[in-house]
């Protein structure tokens, strides 16, 4: 059998928990920074600092909480069986994201409301995980959840590289793939005419893969790339003048962007210094975002939290769990002797199994 259980005292992650009689696992970068210490191999690392809160993320967490009451709420959909969950603060690293996935699928304790040790199946008791965001953290989570078939539903992940079902078989997501987004980039630079393009990438699975399928298209269309760059991790000044020197010198006049925003801030806060002007074309969304006096009133403050203008991520959150949970309901609407598994057998109601799971989710719903 396969064993994953965690070394008691190594796993000491925050977790959001609800009880429930089936219980989804989220990831969300609730910041987007890690303060990475400085060991000394001569005593336990330091828990992880996580810094610059993204309330933005925060919404999309709520979101998922907010449908989980939801769906308990309708009788129509669970009936005698209440969802819960365990969510997980990622911090925007790929690493913070695998502890938590490792976490929820063989954590010491079966929950922080109970004392029992959890069995040593890797199947556990969560059959599903919701998120992550970003493609770098999905991608090094969907490796370790396909080993164990376990179903994971990203809301915000938009990598063309996670749709090879070979490497990521357990993968799904509820954004589309850069390559849809990054046709209609195409089609922009083909209706103004542009043939003289830069390129910024951050130094990530997202921007690596986005920027690249781009640059081939638009070389396809006649156009040619004036230059590209790659905004790397650790942001020297040198390096971040480096890059706004060599987009001045190779004259291009529009640059695309693939990058998120805390990988891009110090290159536009470089651009503005300088003077420096280009036409931006981000690839995704920012934010703007102003300091804080300390005098201001809730009701005149604008926050990303609030703004339910554009809740196009908060969607996609919503749908991944109507998703897992019309596909428990379509489990429990299986008749004896005409399930989809081997000789027709039903899925296990009472033990809910990821691979049953998954295969759930790859059916199309019934009309009902």
């Amino acid at each position: 059998s396969q064993h994953c259980r965690v070394i008691p005292g190594s796993m000491s992650l925050p977790v959001l928990e609800k009880r429930g009689d089936i219980i989804l696992g989220g990831l969300f970068s609730l910041h987007d920074m890690v303060v990475e210490p400085n060991l000394s191999f001569t005593s336990t690392p330091p828990p992880t600092q996580c810094t610059r809160f993204s309330f933005r993320t925060f919404r999309w967490m709520q979101t998922m909480i907010f449908a989980v009451e939801e769906i308990n709420r309708n009788a129509e959909i669970l009936p005698n069986i209440t969802l819960g969950y365990k969510i997980y603060d990622s911090c925007s690293t790929p690493h913070q994201s695998l502890k938590a996935a490792i976490d929820l699928m063989g954590s010491e304790k079966d929950s922080q409301f109970e004392g029992k040790l959890q069995s040593e199946g890797c199947d556990g008791n969560v059959p599903a995980v919701i998120g992550d965001g970003g493609s770098t953290q999905s991608l090094v989570v969907a490796r370790f959840l396909g080993v164990f078939h376990v179903p994971q539903v990203s809301y915000f992940s938009s990598c063309a590289c996670l749709s090879d079902k070979m490497q990521f078989p357990a993968f799904l997501r509820t954004m589309p793939s850069d390559l849809f987004q990054v046709g209609a980039l195409v089609q922009l630079v083909k209706y103004f005419g542009w043939t003289w393009v830069g390129v910024i990438a951050g130094d990530d699975a997202y921007g690596r893969g986005g920027a690249a399928i781009f640059a081939n298209e638009v070389r396809r269309l006649g156009a040619c790339i004036a230059l590209y760059e790659m905004i790397p991790k650790t942001q020297s000044q040198a390096a971040i003048s480096s890059i706004i020197s060599n987009i001045r010198s190779s004259g291009a006049r529009v640059v695309l962007v693939f990058a998120v925003e805390q990988d891009v801030a110090r290159l536009f806060d470089e651009a503005v210094r300088r003077c420096f002007s280009v036409a931006w074309i981000l690839h995704g969304h920012s934010e703007a975002k102003r300091p804080c006096s300390g005098t201001e009133e809730l009701r005149s403050v604008k926050n990303i939290y609030s703004d339910v203008s554009q809740l196009r991520i908060s969607y996609n959150v919503y749908k991944a769990v109507y998703a897992l949970a019309y596909a428990i309901k379509a489990m429990r609407s299986c008749e004896k002797g005409s399930g989809p598994f081997s000789q027709q057998a039903c899925p296990d109601l009472d033990n809910i199994h990821p691979w049953q799971l998954l295969s759930g989710l790859y059916r199309p719903p019934s009309a009902d």
